[in-house]
């Protein structure tokens, strides 16, 4: 056995290439005190490492107040000039570090099927999809540039639009359970499921999540443009607006509705037949057990309230003011 440590490799780019790539995703910008020549990595604010050759977006001069120094900061302040910084400053530094962090890393796999996948001979398969180890894809539907992981199970009677991506261990579709008590046989009858399951596009679906398909002749739906973070569970019937955000291991009892451009905080619980209105934010570890119909609205505590969002912007959340 080879016991030496493995490492493995760091990308860096020149600061030349970084604005080569703002040019070609169309970004405006200003330069200042730029080294075209320096190699930069890309670095997390949170996670700052010295001496600095960091590659870093800054709000508002928070890296100055950081003191990071002798690295690259995309920023919309002048302030981060301090300490031999140079500066690449745009109108919003996180969106474009993303697009930038996507321009160089987005890992874009080819059509592939991977032999041991397993597919029904009556699965819809669109264009340019992946499908990785130990898949199995049922009676369903699987629309253009749709990524699957890796042992992923998606049930028959589902649908899943375009550009979608879904991560390890998902289950989509799979059976939710509703029981009747037979006194006279001392025994419960469970129901069959015999409802179906729909993703809509440009979704993104976190490691180990699992979504059950309608109970009779419902249709569990997610919307379009909906991220879902691992571990999150969602039962039959439910359906999910457009722009969704939900965050780490949420738990959705059958029914529930989900207006469109809410935020679902990490490790909420909502009971069944719960209905949230738009633009809805609820609050991590929150227990949701009654409708709201207001929307722009902060769900929290245990039952969870709902009060008016008192902020323009929350820490941690996404502004879906401006979608």
């Amino acid at each position: 056995m080879n016991h030496t440590k493995k490492v493995f490799p760091v990308r860096s780019f020149k600061a030349s290439e970084i604005k080569d790539a703002l040019d070609l995703i169309d970004i405006d910008y200003k330069c200042k005190n730029l080294m075209p020549n320096v190699r930069y990595e890309f670095a997390s604010i949170k996670c700052i490492k010295k001496p600095n050759l960091g590659f870093y977006f800054s709000v508002n001069g928070y890296a100055a107040s950081k003191k990071i120094e002798n690295s690259l900061i995309l920023t919309n302040s002048e302030c981060d000039a301090s300490g031999e910084n140079s500066l690449l400053i745009v109108d919003d530094p996180q969106l474009i570090y993303y697009k930038l962090m996507r321009f160089f890393f987005e890992n874009k796999k080819e059509s592939f099927i991977h032999p041991t996948a397993i597919i029904s001979p009556n699965a819809y398969i669109g264009e340019n999809v992946y499908i990785g180890p130990n898949c199995i894809i049922e009676d369903c539907i699987i629309n253009d540039n749709v990524h699957l992981h890796s042992s992923i199970n998606i049930m028959a009677g589902t649908t899943i639009g375009s550009n979608v991506y879904v991560d390890s261990g998902v289950n989509i579709g799979i059976t939710s359970v509703a029981w009747a008590w037979d006194a006279k046989n001392k025994t419960r009858v469970i129901q069959p499921q015999i409802g179906y399951t729909s993703i809509g596009n440009n979704c993104f679906i976190g490691a180990s999540c699992s979504i059950a398909k309608g109970s009779i002749n419902e249709t569990t739906t997610i919307g379009s443009n909906v991220v879902i973070a691992q571990g999150v569970r969602i039962a039959h019937g439910c359906i999910i607006g457009d722009d969704c955000h939900f965050g780490n291991n949420v738990s959705l009892s059958g029914n529930v509705t989900i207006g469109k451009k809410s935020f679902i905080g990490s490790g909420c619980a909502i009971r069944s037949m719960v209905s949230i209105a738009n633009k809805n934010i609820i609050g991590v570890g929150a227990v949701v057990v009654k409708d709201t119909t207001d929307e722009n609205m902060m769900i929290i505590g245990v039952p969870a309230k709902a009060k008016p969002i008192s902020k323009d912007r929350l820490s941690g959340v996404p502004d879906v003011s401006k979608m």
